[in-house]
């Protein structure tokens, strides 16, 4: 593949394949649509995996703390060190709250239209999610 040469994944073409009516996964020619199918819960894995490390992040970041000590007090009562974890905390509990959004979507729904509308508030969540992982952090050594 172009991201890495030991991914274990390669190209592969079939040119003039044949495959019998009864081996085909939806309608003939749908193809593609059993693929995108599948993106919808790959996605919700992501965003399940990722704000589980964000929690992860955001609690070692409130024991640490709390545990060192600036200018004779815990530094998480200096009120920029306790903004930033206020910020910290909002994001990953609003992501918490689209996540269980999204989960409700992806369990009822029943037409098409609906799926698909899941399918954008999916990636978009996945998206907004990941980029977190950029946001979460405290430099407060600086």
């Amino acid at each position: 593949t172009a991201y890495s040469s030991t991914a274990g994944t390669s190209y592969i073409t079939f040119d003039g394949a044949r495959a019998p009516v009864a081996n085909t996964l939806g309608k003939v020619g749908q193809g593609m649509q059993v693929v995108l199918s599948n993106f919808n819960h790959e996605r919700w894995m992501i965003v399940c995996t990722s704000l589980a490390t964000q929690r992860r992040i955001v609690e070692e970041c409130l024991k640490w703390t709390a545990q060192r000590i600036a200018f004779g007090k815990p530094l998480n009562t200096q009120p920029v060190v306790r903004a930033r974890l206020a910020a910290m905390i909002a994001r990953v509990e609003s992501g918490q709250n689209w996540l269980e959004f999204v989960t409700h979507q992806m369990n009822n729904v029943r037409r098409r239209r609906d799926y698909l509308m899941c399918m954008s508030d999916c990636a978009y969540c996945r998206c907004r999610i990941t980029s977190s992982r950029t946001r979460l952090r405290v430099p407060l050594d600086s």
